[in-house]
């Protein structure tokens, strides 16, 4: 989990410390599905914050954030990270909607201990002490393909602003987690500044895709960069630079016709604007892709109270029977004068 940029604070720093603190293809670009206008709908914060929405009753949990979303065994499910006041490493848990709740439900439940209902249940023991991740696993996300399971995540070995991150992974066997031990990416370029951190990734057409924030030190903003894999875990090529406009996360989903793509804008050494927060586009194909002009779905100061610090890691999920329609799930910050306060909200969109 990462606290954002924005106003007069440091854009990233670890949760924890918060709690105890282009392709080479010949094919030429495709033209993107022209759809109407994208309309924000209903914005509502679904877990934590001020009120500890969802987790008040959880003894172990002080804070949630950095959701990812999925559709798993015919139910709604998330993983997110999480933290309590007894360590500052962030752990992940789950939550889920009960069978049959569509995406909008408020109903999210954390998954708990069998043997007690007051402790949510860990998805993985925590990294190793000296470990390259001993600060836990920093903004999940989710990628089914195939047979194959896996949770990327970011981490570093010690608190710190600016890193230097990397990006390891969680695979599944069929009945638990179990944790790489060593990352499956680091920095390689110059531009990459040494740190790589909030993985997103899709498999498509044969290849593991993973957009990434790099290149942000104490002075430099960050970049959204892009490279691809066939395994996921190693040969990574392709590296790009993707975006460059104060983007700190790419989400990418598949959707109707193609793919819809949710970034989220913070500063990294200037107030927020309105024109932070997220914004939403499509394109039909993600080889030399031809992505829509961005649309704004949430502005971070549009006085909302939950997220007046600033919003980041959106997890996108389309409709799948509603071409342009979709669910983002994100990370909402406030602040006060006892440290900062996190809210995973969603937001609606639609075509009209």
């Amino acid at each position: 989990m990462h606290r954002p940029y924005g106003q007069d604070l440091s854009r990233r720093t670890l949760l924890a410390s918060a709690v105890t603190l282009g392709l080479t293809a010949s094919a030429p670009p495709a033209a993107a599905t022209e759809l109407s206008t994208i309309v924000a709908g209903n914005k509502t914060p679904i877990l934590g914050g001020a009120d500890r929405i969802g987790i008040a009753h959880l003894r172990n949990l002080d804070t949630v954030a950095d959701v990812s979303v999925a559709r798993l065994d015919g139910h709604w499910w998330m993983v997110l990270g999480a933290t309590s006041g007894e360590s500052p490493v962030v752990g992940l848990c789950s939550a889920r909607l009960p069978r049959g709740a569509a995406l909008d439900s408020p109903d999210w439940m954390i998954d708990t201990e069998p043997d007690d209902s007051a402790v949510a249940a860990a998805l993985a023991p925590p990294p190793p002490t000296g470990a390259w991740d001993a600060t836990g696993y920093h903004c999940p996300v989710h990628v089914r393909a195939g047979g194959v399971r896996r949770i990327y995540y970011a981490s570093t070995p010690s608190r710190t602003l600016y890193g230097p991150y990397q990006i390891g992974c969680l695979e599944w066997d069929g009945k638990r987690w179990h944790r790489r031990p060593e990352p499956v990416f680091t920095a390689a370029l110059p531009w990459e500044r040494g740190t790589v951190l909030e993985p997103n990734v899709v498999h498509a057409h044969g290849l593991w895709r993973l957009y990434y924030a790099t290149g942000l030190t104490a002075t430099d903003n960050p970049v959204i960069g892009y490279a691809e894999s066939r395994d996921g875990l190693t040969g990574w090529r392709s590296r790009r630079v993707e975006l460059a406009t104060d983007e700190f996360d790419a989400a990418i989903a598949p959707a109707t016709g193609g793919y819809h793509r949710v970034t989220a804008r913070q500063p990294a050494h200037r107030p927020l604007l309105p024109s932070d927060g997220l914004w939403w586009s499509n394109a039909t194909r993600l080889d030399r892709p031809h992505w829509t002009p961005q649309v704004q779905l949430v502005s971070s100061t549009d006085d909302t109270p939950w997220h007046q610090g600033g919003v980041w890691k959106p997890s996108v999920v389309p409709a799948p029977a509603r071409p342009g329609h979709g669910h983002v799930f994100f990370n909402g910050a406030t602040y006060t004068a006892n440290g900062p306060t996190f809210t995973v909200g969603r937001v609606t969109y639609r075509t009209t």
